[in-house]
């Protein structure tokens, strides 16, 4: 179902936006067409969110104007912004969880003059579009029952109500798996095709290439140039942060050391008789569909789940009483997946969040060396280009991708051998994952070992020395990064192949 044409060309001209001392955006314009779809990239920090907050009506510019079809734009606040047809669609799902699928499709939209929710017309064709998505659960139960990949379709199909003419997606694919995230490119064209518009942003410029029409960089609160949707992905991040990256993901010397880590056949609630070692100056990665297993079987390495078989040894010394005290006593590091839920003191300063894991191990008679923490804390910092004032600010004053370094910088106080890492790079901008990427080949290059579990294929691939897959719990394949392709580890991960 189409859309008419009154919200396009819309034209963003001049906006500046100032919070305090800090400039978030600097003289922003641009223009999006109907029917197409502008990828907005650009690192944490660079202005993405403030840009959309304003769209939405979440916050208002100091400067500047929005021209809709040539006619001067007022978006006060978000009811005013849904009222144009404006959609967005954020990181982290906003849902009802206890509604239904089809009343969290109806929210926001038109009302009777009585306050009733008009009936959508275009509310079938939704439905329809999503069952050719694959989606089979319904639109009449709650929301909050479906999986994270099902609620992300619902969201975006949100779109192609009828009085829905633009859609921002923020980070639409980040928790997706591979498989899923192919459904929402079909659904971002299938937006575009009916003539509404799409702004995407992502930090995963393999999906930008493609479903973009254009691609606009913004820096430090400006536009800083406008690239072909198949520009190098090395020119991409170039642009991004400002400087020469030579290669995102560094080069691999291949010399590993003694084994510092083995896992013999153990079984978890979730897995079953998975064996692998990992080796000193290794990167060994784990892959798999969402539900594979791999959370289960990094949190029963590092204690947090107990196993029912198998065993686990650092070092060949095997662990007759797994917890997170004895791995971490062990010279194991583990930084989560969500780093807001289990990572970070997120009112705490930088400094406290980054030495809390070394006050259990470096105290002395009782005395914490509190110098020395907040020495250790500062050098990782500061190797870790984490972009703040000093350890002293609060931490939930920084962007994601500085908040994922404070993370990781944790792990590391306790100069762990092996370090287990869970999607390291989940919702981190391509700046401050070539920081990341950077630092994990140096600490390889320094004799640790790390076990990598990620859903994006390509880091599986771009960092792994070897890569074990996972299905249903059991190991797939294990495979040398070299002889790995996408279309084996692909059918692995489904069952269809094994090696």
């Amino acid at each position: 179902m189409g859309v008419d044409n009154v919200l396009f060309p819309l034209k963003i001209e001049g906006v500046a936006k100032s919070f305090g001392a800090v400039q978030a955006l600097r003289d922003v314009s641009f223009e999006i067409a109907a029917g197409t779809c502008v990828a907005l990239l650009g690192e944490n920090g660079a202005g993405k969110s403030t840009l959309m907050r304003i769209l939405a009506g979440a916050i208002q510019p100091d400067r500047g104007r929005l021209l809709a079809n040539g006619k001067a734009l007022s978006i006060r606040n978000a009811k005013q912004s849904r009222s144009l047809g404006i959609h967005l669609c954020h990181q982290e799902l906003q849902v009802v969880p206890r509604m239904t699928v089809r009343e969290n499709l109806e929210l926001g939209g038109e009302r009777t003059a009585l306050g009733f929710l008009k009936p959508d017309p275009a509310m079938e064709y939704i439905v329809r579009e999503l069952e050719s998505m694959g989606f089979s659960a319904g639109m009449d139960i709650p929301i909050g029952d479906l999986s994270i990949a099902e609620r992300q379709l619902v969201l975006i199909a949100k779109g192609l109500s009828t009085h829905t003419k633009l859609i921002i997606l923020d980070e639409p694919t980040a928790a997706l798996a591979p498989n899923e995230v192919e459904q929402v490119m079909r659904l971002v064209r299938r937006l575009v095709s009916t003539g509404r518009s799409v702004i995407y942003i992502s930090h995963r410029l393999d999906e930008v290439s493609q479903v973009a029409d254009r691609v606009l960089v913004l820096r430090d609160g400006e536009i800083v140039g406008e690239l072909p949707p198949d520009a190098s992905e090395q020119k991409v991040v170039e642009m991004m942060v400002g400087r020469e990256i030579s290669n995102l993901y560094p080069e691999r010397t291949n010399a590993r050391g003694e084994v510092l880590l083995k896992v013999d056949g153990i079984s978890t609630k979730s897995v079953a008789d998975v064996s692998l070692k990992v080796h000193a100056g290794e990167i060994v990665g784990i892959g798999g569909l969402v539900g594979a297993g791999q959370q289960s079987l990094a949190a029963a390495i590092y204690g947090r789940q107990s196993i029912t078989a198998g065993s686990i040894s650092m070092a060949n010394k095997v662990f007759r009483t797994h917890g997170i005290e004895s791995a971490v006593a062990g010279g194991i590091g583990y930084v989560g997946e969500d780093r807001r839920r289990e990572g970070l003191a997120i009112n705490q300063s930088i400094g406290d969040n980054i030495t809390l894991a070394g006050l259990r191990t470096r105290h002395s008679f009782g005395f914490l060396h509190k110098r020395a923490l907040d020495g250790a804390a500062s050098r990782l910092v500061s190797e870790l280009r984490v972009k703040c004032a000093s350890i002293d600010q609060s931490v939930g004053e920084l962007s994601g991708g500085n908040q994922q370094k404070v993370v990781l910088a944790r792990a590391l106080i306790t100069n762990p051998r092996i370090l287990i890492l869970l999607e390291p790079t989940r919702g981190v901008d391509v700046g401050a994952r070539a920081d990341i990427y950077a630092l994990l080949k140096s600490l390889t290059d320094a004799g640790l070992g790390i076990l990598l579990v990620t859903s994006d294929l390509a880091e599986l691939m771009g960092l792994s020395d070897r890569i074990l897959m996972l299905y249903r719990g059991r190991v797939a394949g294990d495979v040398a990064r070299s002889a790995a392709t996408p279309e084996m580890l692909g059918a692995m991960a489904t069952g269809q192949g094994r090696h």
